[in-house]
């Protein structure tokens, strides 16, 4: 039987000791023999099972939320890039004919101009301002460590 003692595990940062060392055994060793899996069944998830009684990563957490954001960033700047940020109507617009130094304007004589005109894309706007607001968020996401990890 092999038995490791307090001050052996003093050299590893652990996120938490079992508060049962039999059960932490027993859940162990009903877990051999499971696949592995890199999302649903990691190392992590194994240590938090047999200490715990139940799983979870927060490593995967963190990856996943990595993820989320990237997709979030990505799908928004290429929706603005694929709608465009502008968009341009062609209108026909009556205006005071010009001529004779006005004369023609004072007589009530008109005519039709085609002209275009550039209006923001909402659409466009929206989704690039998406982009930014999750950007921001995934920067904030990446530069602030996990509180709860210890560092050694």
């Amino acid at each position: 039987k092999k038995t490791v003692t307090t001050s052996r595990l003093r050299d590893f940062v652990l996120y938490e000791r079992p508060a049962n060392d039999h059960a932490c055994l027993v859940r162990a060793e009903s877990a051999l023999g499971d696949k592995y899996n890199l999302v649903l069944n990691n190392c992590e998830t194994f240590a938090n099972r047999c200490i715990r009684g139940a799983g979870g990563s927060r490593q995967v957490r963190r990856a996943t939320g990595h993820v989320a954001l990237a997709t979030a960033t990505v799908g928004g700047a290429l929706t603005a890039l694929a709608v465009g940020l502008v968009e341009y109507h062609t209108i026909i617009v009556t205006v005071p004919a010009r001529g004779m130094h006005g004369l023609w304007a004072l007589l009530g004589y008109t005519m039709t101009q085609t002209r275009t005109i550039q209006a923001a894309h909402p659409t466009g706007i929206a989704a690039a301002s998406g982009a930014g607001c999750s950007t921001c968020l995934w920067g904030c996401f990446a530069c602030f460590r996990d509180p709860l990890k210890k560092q050694p």
